[in-house]
């Protein structure tokens, strides 16, 4: 394993990181960057990294949600204000 792959492929795996954290990388992206971070233990630490912070500000949204929901009718009022011939 080295430390650093070539720019050109790091750029590549970190390009992908969000698509990572969220489980949106189709199955060839996928493979690719497994087989990067398996070579590369400084896109696997950043990776990594990354994914963690995703998950935990993934929880922290859920717990607001649940905490404080929205008001009922926050979904029409907000297309109302984005679209407005919606009815609020």
């Amino acid at each position: 394993m080295t430390l650093h792959g070539t720019d050109s492929e790091c750029g590549k795996a970190l390009g992908m990181a969000a698509r990572f954290a969220d489980g949106d990388l189709a199955a060839d992206e996928l493979a690719w960057l497994n087989g990067h971070i398996k070579r590369c233990a400084g896109c696997a630490d950043t990776l990594g990294c990354f994914a963690e912070v995703e998950s935990a500000l993934g929880e922290l949204g859920q717990g607001i949600t649940r905490d404080h929901p929205a008001p009922a009718n926050a979904r029409s009022r907000l297309a109302a204000r984005i679209r407005p011939d919606t009815p609020a």
